[in-house]
């Protein structure tokens, strides 16, 4: 493999593992990603030195999440990585900000009738901070929407 091919594929694999996919799902993502050609289950094997499992498991996980398209020729499978960065990416902001926070600011609201003034106080500041962060997030999620939408 070259070192470019390397380097590249790292770089996919950091970015995939702070998205949550596993060490083996992003090492088989970049290396089908970087490769000229579809690849079988036994070319991804010699490539990436893992299991016969560890592959099969990564390939279902990336297929289910459509980053793996599967084409079959007579009896073979061959495998496909399609780039969808940008569709993954957005996913980031709108995550944030469902499953995180817009839960805590529920959270520290409710706190916001407890206390005396001055604990309030401090509890009104976290709360504009947190509405910025929610204002910023619904803003960049609307913006890469539209944008993205313009190009794809």
């Amino acid at each position: 493999m070259k070192k470019i091919h390397k380097k590249a594929i790292e770089s996919i694999r950091r970015i995939m593992m702070r998205w949550g996919y596993t060490y083996s799902d992003a090492f088989i993502y970049g290396i089908l990603l970087v490769n000229e050609e579809p690849m079988t289950i036994n070319d991804l094997i010699e490539k990436s030195k893992l299991s016969r499992s560890a592959v099969s498991s990564s390939l279902a996980r990336l297929e289910r999440d459509y980053f793996v398209q599967v084409t079959k020729k007579g009896r073979m499978k061959y495998h496909i990585a399609l780039p969808l960065f940008a569709e993954k990416f957005l996913e980031q902001p709108k995550k944030l900000l469902e499953k995180e926070v817009l839960p805590l600011r529920n959270l520290i609201d409710e706190l916001s009738n407890s206390g005396n003034e001055e604990y309030k106080k401090k509890i009104k500041h976290i709360l504009d901070n947190i509405d910025v962060l929610v204002k910023i997030l619904k803003d960049l999620i609307e913006k890469e929407s539209k944008e993205f939408h313009k190009k794809f």
